[in-house]
């Protein structure tokens, strides 16, 4: 693992993150989560476009992942699979 300093994401994108946690977590409560789906639905968005270009900056000119240093750099899902840590997904 390589040190990186973390980027500071804007309080907008934050709030909009949390909101879709929410809305997730809700759904998973009620047994209605489709993962995918709501991963699909949440890359739509411009939070998630302001998280990828953050995980570009932070992963360097390379773009290779702070953990790993061999997959891509802003594969999000690379830390905490959304399939297993569904309460993650947008945190």
């Amino acid at each position: 693992m390589r040190r990186i300093k973390r980027a500071v994401l804007p309080p907008a994108t934050q709030k909009a993150l949390a909101l879709r946690q929410a809305k997730a977590d809700e759904k998973r409560q009620a047994g209605l989560l489709n993962v995918g789906t709501e991963w699909d639905a949440g890359r739509k968005t411009v939070a998630f476009r302001t998280v990828l270009d953050s995980l570009r900056q932070m992963a360097g000119r390379r773009e290779r992942c702070m953990y790993c240093c061999d997959s891509h750099g802003c594969d999000i899902e690379h830390f905490w699979p959304k399939s297993r840590y569904s309460d993650r997904m947008f945190v």
